[in-house]
This record gives C-alpha cells, structure tokens and sequence, in this order.
C-alpha cells in the first residue's frame, strides 16, 4: 500500500470516530452483559425439579384443538381454558 502521511485533521477525526465506535461497542457489550445476568438472577431462583420433571399440557388453542398425552382432540365446550399437569 501507499505510504503517505494524513493531514492532523484527518487523523483526528479517524481517531475521534475509532473512539466512538469503541464506546458504543463497549455499551452494547454491558448492555448485553447485564440483560443476561438480569434474566438468570430473577429467573434461576424460581426453577425447581418439579418444573423441570413434570409434563404440562395446554388444553384448548384458538383452532378448538386440545392437546392431551401428545394426541389431539376437537375441544366441547370452545370458551374454557384449561392447563394441567399431565401425570
């Protein structure tokens, strides 16, 4: 490549927009940082072995559909909601 000397005004701009991409990458990185701590603080308490190693089924959808035990049936009654543990 062509070595040649940028005038001063030209190396500070270069500098001063390093600078700020740099900055703002360093904030996207906490910013990162902290929203996953933030997620495991509030969420890792509230795990347990029950959530973990119980099945839950959702009962009916919006289509009418329930879905129980890994098979489908056509829902009765279209205005309930219904989830339960699957045992």
């Amino acid at each position: 490549m062509d070595k040649r000397e940028f005038s001063a005004r030209r190396r500070i701009w270069g500098g001063t927009m390093r600078g700020l991409m740099l900055l703002c990458a360093a904030v996207t990185c906490a910013l990162a940082v902290f929203l996953i701590v933030y997620v495991l603080v509030k969420g890792v308490p509230n795990l347990s072995w029950q959530l973990l190693s119980t099945m839950h089924g959702v009962i009916r959808l919006e289509s009418g559909y329930v879905f129980e035990d890994g098979l489908a049936y056509k829902a009765a009654e279209s205005g309930t909601y219904c989830i339960h543990s699957i045992e």
